[in-house]
This record gives structure tokens, C-alpha cells and sequence, in this order.
């Protein structure tokens, strides 16, 4: 649930960017376990098709497929991707 006027996706990515921290505290603590532990990711997302070939379709598509897609980044390469932070800047000004 979200609070009247709270700004939903601010909550979502502070939501999300928590999780991604605990997974990487749970993999630090995996590999001191044993240093030979591999862990691995998964993301409950589908791909995103252009609804046309028009280069602005084409481009949406794009655009929501890399949403999805930096938190596979964080988890695979330890940070987001330099787009994330146009992403977040843009999201937090929706309400």
C-alpha cells in the first residue's frame, strides 16, 4: 500500500535498491561460507517488443527493457549502469 501522494515509484526503486543490498550482503556471506559458493540472479521479467518499427517504438521498447534489466546489471557487475541514474532522476519527479 502506498500512502496518499506518496511518490510510487520512489518507493519501488528504495524497495528494490534494499533488496539488491541484501543480496550482496547474502553472497559476501556465501563466499566467506566457502569461497568455491557460486550465487546467482534471477529476474521475474519478460522481454519488451516494439509495437512497430518506427524508431520512437523501437526506442520505448528499449527503454523498458533496460528498466528490467539494471538489476540484473547490479547483481552481475556490483553497480548500476550510468543510465540509472537519469532513470531514478526522472522517476522521482512522478507522483
Amino acid at each position: 500500500m502506498f500512502e496518499p501522494g506518496e511518490n510510487k515509484d520512489q518507493v519501488k526503486y528504495q524497495a528494490a535498491h534494499h533488496e539488491l543490498v541484501a543480496s550482496a550482503l547474502v553472497t559476501r556471506i556465501a563466499h566467506e561460507v566457502n569461497p568455491m559458493n557460486q550465487v546467482g540472479c534471477m529476474l521475474a521479467g519478460g522481454n519488451f517488443y516494439p509495437w512497430s518499427s518506427k524508431p520512437e517504438d523501437v526506442w520505448a521498447a528499449l527503454e523498458k527493457d533496460r528498466e528490467n534489466l539494471f538489476f540484473i546489471d547490479v547483481q552481475a557487475r556490483g553497480a548500476y549502469p550510468a543510465y540509472a541514474a537519469r532513470v531514478f532522476r526522472e522517476k522521482r519527479g512522478n507522483a
